[in-house]
């Protein structure tokens, strides 16, 4: 028998990491069928890592990206994320997309 389970991920697509409200992180959220986020990763427009990280609880705003590269805010842009995701029922995906900074 084949079961198939819906997964119910969500990746905001724009963010505004101002710290004075909702929507100051980037991160994966998800329902509880979501395990951990084995690696999060956001790059910029010419490819460079702007920002990883390993073992992401999913729904974990604050230890997301909070729109800054080396300390310092980056410019409003448009930046490409890469996230592994791993369920409790054993399943592992890849997504990827982009997200847009804006200030």
């Amino acid at each position: 028998d084949l079961i198939v389970l819906k997964r119910h991920i969500y990746v905001p697509n724009i963010f505004r990491p101002e710290n004075d409200g909702p929507n100051n992180f980037f991160t994966v959220y998800a329902d509880e069928s979501l395990e951990v986020v084995p690696w999060l990763a956001v790059f910029d427009r010419w490819g460079e890592l702007i920002f990883e990280k390993e073992n992401l609880s999913p729904n974990d705003e604050e230890n997301g990206w909070d729109g800054q590269f080396r300390e310092r805010p980056v410019n409003p842009g448009v930046f490409v994320w890469v996230a592994k995701l791993k369920f409790k029922d054993g399943l592992a995906l890849t997504i990827s997309g982009d997200v847009t900074v804006v200030r």
